[in-house]
């Protein structure tokens, strides 16, 4: 049986991050009426692209230790070979580019493709030095926010605002990662973060930083983005995951199995999250 594509890592980060351009649009414009024109979507069409370029290249970078690991066997760039992989990825960068260029974005997605390159290739290996990966992580977000909202808005204050929040998210789901392959990066020797304090240190942090997001969101709400049983219901879900999340992985000792129940619970959570959120601002501008 195929695997919940909620449940999937990729798909889940292919929404966060695309999804979070789609928020951006939505949060820029003051009337539903743009929502009917196709132009509207296309900052959300070109974050796509630059994701799927992102991740083929990244797959180009790890081919061959991917290769050695049976539970990434069924990736595309295994069927495909590894120098078609790079031609795709460099003709996707290519028709990115031109259509950033178009939205008179260009800026932004030249960090965008800088910073991904930057972060998969194996020549920077960024992913084994402490805390980088979750600068790198919040300026990718702000970013992808930032190719929505600001083709309809010139604030770089919402930016900022918006992209702390998601911000706090996804450096929480990074630690969760990183926790949940905490022994077997060790004995192959990678190094992450989280091993340079004992692992429920950092657990605390996750949960800190999901705390933190609600506090973050009432700011939003204070200006007027979301209505007030938006942030009642992310509150809720919040304190609900802290809580459950703690118990239960104090019970289980923090064992690798827990990070993946962990994730696969936030995931499912933060897709809900977002959906509401869309619903939310639509009746706010309509």
């Amino acid at each position: 049986m195929k695997k919940f594509f909620l449940l999937n890592q990729r798909f889940f980060e292919f929404i966060l991050h695309s999804g979070t351009t789609m928020l951006g649009i939505i949060f820029a414009i003051e009337n539903i009426s743009p929502l009917f024109k196709f132009q509207t979507y296309l900052p959300f069409i070109a974050s796509f692209i630059c994701l799927t370029q992102e991740y083929m290249f990244n797959d180009w970078a790890g081919f061959t230790e991917d290769f050695k690991d049976p539970a990434k066997q069924n990736r595309f760039i295994f069927k495909i070979g590894r120098n078609n992989a790079l031609k795709i990825s460099i003709a996707l960068i290519i028709i990115y580019l031109c259509l950033m260029w178009y939205l008179k974005l260009f800026v932004i997605g030249i960090a965008l493709v800088f910073l991904s390159t930057v972060y998969s290739h194996p020549l920077t290996n960024i992913k084994t030095k402490p805390f980088l990966p979750y600068i790198l992580f919040y300026v990718f977000i702000l970013l992808f926010f930032a190719s929505g909202y600001m083709r309809f808005s010139d604030s770089w204050k919402d930016v900022l605002s918006f992209s702390l929040f998601f911000g706090l998210i996804i450096i929480a789901g990074q630690i969760n990662q990183e926790l949940r392959d905490y022994e077997t990066d060790s004995e192959n020797g990678v190094f992450t973060t989280v091993q340079l304090l004992p692992k429920r240190y950092f657990f605390i942090v996750q949960n800190i930083l999901f705390l933190l997001s609600i506090f973050v969101f009432y700011s939003i709400f204070k200006r007027g983005f979301i209505s007030c049983y938006m942030l009642f219901i992310y509150t809720v879900f919040i304190v609900f995951f802290i809580f459950y999340s703690s118990f239960r992985g104090f019970k289980d000792r923090l064992s690798s199995n827990f990070f993946s129940y962990n994730k696969k619970f936030y995931q499912i959570m933060y897709f809900i999250v977002g959906l509401v959120l869309l619903y939310d601002r639509i009746l706010i501008i309509s």
